[in-house]
């Protein structure tokens, strides 16, 4: 899924989320905040994480 930079999200080249490459980390490696993904982005990520992880209600 591609992100373009913008003021809100705070990220300064385009990038991709790799839906089907989940990963957790620890709390104490994330230093901070860039910014807030923008709504439509944040519900198309909701459904691919959904279909990926066969969630669909």
């Amino acid at each position: 899924m591609l992100i373009n930079p913008n003021h809100k999200n705070g990220i300064k080249k385009e990038s991709i989320i790799k839906i089907t490459k989940l990963a957790s980390i620890k709390t104490s490696l994330a230093v901070g905040k860039l910014g807030e993904m923008e709504t439509n982005k944040l519900l198309e990520l909701n459904d691919k994480l959904k279909m990926y992880l066969d969630l669909l209600d």
